[in-house]
This record gives structure tokens, sequence and C-alpha cells, in this order.
């Protein structure tokens, strides 16, 4: 167990995970420290970006997908010393708002064809969930994600990087960098 102190300045004791030393891609940048952690035997790494103390909303507001390709093309491998907190959480969105203003218009106003699907011309998607959830602990990464549709008629330097403070965090496929799973812990203890 160790502190982690939330944005307010006040702090929670939480479980922590240690590893000595490992390699692995580290970089820092304006305001943040981050590390690519490696899966055994996957196509993907769990990014992890620690804003400086103070500095959190600053470094979330920048994140950009030219920030990602540029964390995995510019952190170079160092031994690191890593501890963090074990965290599980879960999100649910209603993407039945979010998806016509993506562009995705014609599925939810019935000007879409889904008449493969019942022969009717009268179906339309009523609504669009989506659930993700992820549990970090020292045993891996368990990460989920469900969305579901509705229808009706109609160079070898050591670093320290501890995330004691909220941090950023991301599931990347290794080869082409699709962002899988994203997300922030402001308080693994909640």
């Amino acid at each position: 167990d160790g502190p982690f102190t939330l944005l307010d300045g006040s702090q929670v004791t939480v479980p922590l995970m240690h590893q000595d030393t490992a390699r692995m891609p580290y970089a820092e940048g304006d305001g943040y420290q981050a590390a690519l952690i490696p899966y055994t035997g996957q196509s993907v790494d769990m990014l992890v970006i620690l804003p400086e103390a103070g500095r959190f909303e600053e470094v979330e507001a920048g994140l950009s997908p030219e920030l990602f390709d540029e964390l995995r093309t510019d952190a170079e491998t160092h031994d690191v010393e890593l501890a963090m907190p074990q965290f599980d959480f879960e999100s649910k969105f209603d993407l039945t708002a979010i998806l016509p203003e993506m562009g995705m218009p014609d599925p939810f106003g019935g000007a879409a064809d889904f008449s493969g699907i019942t022969g009717s011309a009268d179906l339309f998607i009523a609504t669009a969930l989506h659930h993700a959830t992820i549990a970090v602990d020292e045993k891996g990464t368990e990460a989920a994600a469900v969305t579901g549709i509705g229808m009706d008629e109609s160079a070898m330097t050591r670093a320290e990087l501890t995330l004691d403070r909220p941090f950023i965090f991301a599931i990347v496929e290794r080869e082409t960098g699709a962002v899988l799973f994203m997300g922030r812990v402001v308080n693994p203890a909640a």
C-alpha cells in the first residue's frame, strides 16, 4: 500500500504494484513522463502518461493522435523502475446522440436500408449503448468492451516512473498504433 495524491491535493492509500527494473520504451515531454509497458506475447502495449503535479488538465487537453504517435516513435528503451496502483473501473455511454453527431445520422433517422435483416424497409436504430471495463493488477490487464444496438421498426538509461498521482493510460495496438482503450485514473480508491 502507498499514497496516491488526488487532483485536489488530498491523499488516499491504495495497493501499489512495483516492478524493480524492466526495459521498456520511456519518454519525457513538456510536463509529463510516459512509458510503453509491453504485454508479453501480445501485440499491444499499455501507454501510461504521468503529468507533472498540477499539470494534469493541461496534459490531458493536449492529447492527440499526433502525441500518441510521437510517444510511440520517439520513446527510447530505458531500464524503468515502475510503481503503479491497481485499478478497476467501467464506463457506459449512450451512443444514440453521439453517432449521428459524428456523421452517422442515416441509421437513426430511417434513411438507412436495413431491409436485408428482416425484409422490412421500416427498420432503424433506436438505441446504441457502449459498455467498457478494465482491471489492472499484478496478474495483468483484463479489458472488455461491448456495443449493443437496439433496432425498432422505423539507450540504456535508468528512469523511475511512480504513478502516485492522476495519470492517463491507453492500450495501444503495437503495429498500427490504434488505441483500443483509453482512460484516466484520478482516484484508484474510488
